[in-house]
């Protein structure tokens, strides 16, 4: 039996809504792959918008991200603000 494609084709109402999440975002997590390392590094980030929507986050040259993106551009980013913490 084959499998169902688990990714729908994007529309109007999916960009929107990417769209929508994306502005309402105020941190990410930023993962890269370090130097030498096929281990990702994660670390949250500030977030904002440009004026089309785009994402947008500043980060130090001095950061370990810019050397790691200067490097290799392949990374990730997570948008979402975390949940209240659990405690047991």
């Amino acid at each position: 039996m084959a499998q169902k494609d688990p990714f729908q084709p994007v529309d109007t109402a999916a960009r929107e809504l990417a769209q929508s999440l994306l502005a309402q975002a105020n941190h990410a997590a930023l993962a890269v792959l370090q130097p030498g390392s096929a281990l990702p590094s994660v670390t949250r980030i500030a977030l904002a918008t440009d004026q089309t929507g785009l994402p947008l986050s500043l980060i130090s040259t001095l950061s370990m991200h810019t050397k790691a993106l200067d490097t290799n551009p392949v990374c990730a980013l997570l948008v979402g603000e975390p949940g209240k913490k659990v405690t047991h």
